[in-house]
């Protein structure tokens, strides 16, 4: 473990050549730098008193110790120490891909900030963004996208720097006391050449490599009613029920496909299998059929949403496959899609859904918000630059679509 961080932080060091960084303010001094795996411990103790005190992070941000250093000793994400002039260590930022982007490698930054409470008036939450804003660009990255609960001294403290509100994440995370909070999503951006292109970028971050040490896919609380048999609108008969282990190889290729084709996945999403078992380990991973000819209709995967802070959100996010082979247009099986997603996060429990859609994903966009009837059922509550690069298309924006579950399911 110790290797591993030694040698990123090895590697990031010499990139990033505004580090050591000394800040002086009202009196006081600090002095940024990056993090050695004896100080995780430490580190993680200011992430426990900010998330019991509701300090901008909720009651599950970071579950245990072992999620917080796992998280640290991720090759994409550089940890950072905030210490007085003495050495103590009074505070905590990382520096790290959006988790709103499309997928790990993205031109899309974000990070955290956890300050102890002896420095906390002392005025240097803005001097630290200025200096994680330095680091970014350093890297490589186009945007930042800030995140915090409304109208809290960090926001308008990013606001401070320029950062333009471009939406609000519902239900984003859970506070102590203070129960389920929206967050705002800030947007900086880092270079001039911000808008859609069809060039892909990269950083200079390490790739993300997903570690799939003892995850069996859908070794979930399974629904107890499947398989689940009922009818599309066009009066299909389906059989809805879990995918097999021997499914799954299957399953991941048609997701694979859809990428390659330049349907609404990142291209560098389901890269390989194991980005697939690592993205969907708490996923329910359904595999739809017919009825009666066993013909393959689509794959209907429902997570808990990862555009939410939360470990354990209320609010699920659906991914859809479609087979290679399939006959019938895709786009007339998109609505259906969508309506299964629905039905299937009521009947775990989900109190709504957040879905990402491409702004040049016109099929999705007829079915949702732009639908003269169903549009009311879909709220956009931001709007990303950048969000992923489909191939063909390029970088393209992405939005993020809230909808409700009802209170009851019909699987």
């Amino acid at each position: 473990m110790e290797v591993k961080m030694e040698s990123k932080n090895h590697y990031y060091s010499s990139i990033l050549t505004n580090l050591p960084r000394v800040i002086t303010n009202k009196g006081e001094t600090i002095v940024m730098d990056l993090a050695v795996v004896s100080e995780l411990p430490k580190l993680f103790e200011l992430f426990q008193s900010a998330m019991k005190n509701g300090h901008g992070y909720g009651i599950d941000d970071f579950q245990s110790y072992n999620m917080f250093r796992n998280f640290c000793l991720q090759m994409n994400v550089i940890t950072g120490t905030i210490k007085t002039a003495s050495g103590v260590i009074c505070g905590i930022y990382t520096i790290n891909p959006s988790r709103l982007a499309g997928c790990h490698d993205t031109v899309l930054a974000a990070g955290h900030m956890v300050l102890d409470q002896s420095i906390r008036n002392y005025g240097f939450h803005t001097h630290i963004a200025k200096e994680c804003l330095i680091s970014m660009k350093l890297l490589g990255f186009h945007t930042y996208l800030g995140e915090s609960i409304v109208d809290t001294v960090v926001t308008n403290n990013v606001k401070s720097l320029g950062a333009k509100v471009v939406g609000r994440i519902p239900m984003c995370l859970n506070l102590a006391e203070r129960g389920w909070r929206n967050s705002t999503i800030m947007q900086i951006d880092m270079v001039d050449d911000c808008k859609e292109s069809k060039v892909l970028r990269r950083t200079k971050m390490l790739s993300f490599k997903p570690d799939t040490t003892g995850i069996t896919l859908n070794s979930v609380v399974k629904l107890p009613n499947m398989p689940h048999h009922c009818k599309l609108q066009d009066k299909t008969p389906i059989k809805i029920d879990y995918a097999k282990s021997d499914e799954l190889m299957t399953i991941f290729e048609m997701f694979r496909d859809a990428k390659e084709n330049g349907n609404r996945y990142d291209i560098h999403d389901f890269e390989t299998y194991d980005h697939f078992v690592h993205k969907f380990q708490n996923a329910h991973i359904f595999f739809v059929k017919h009825s009666k000819t066993n013909a393959a209709l689509m794959a209907c995967v429902i997570t808990p949403s990862h555009i939410c802070r939360s470990q354990n959100p209320i609010l699920s996010t659906g991914y859809t496959a479609f087979p290679k082979s399939e006959s019938t247009p895709e786009r007339d099986h998109i609505w259906n899609a969508i309506r299964l997603h629905s039905e299937l996060s009521k009947a775990l429990g989900y109190v709504g859904m957040l879905t990402e859609v491409s702004t040049r994903d016109t099929e999705m966009l007829e079915a949702t918000i732009q639908h003269p009837v169903r549009r009311n059922m879909f709220k956009v509550v931001a709007e990303i630059p950048k969000m992923m690069f489909v191939k063909a298309s390029g970088y393209v924006t992405g939005l993020i679509l809230f909808s409700r579950n009802a209170e009851e399911s019909k699987v």
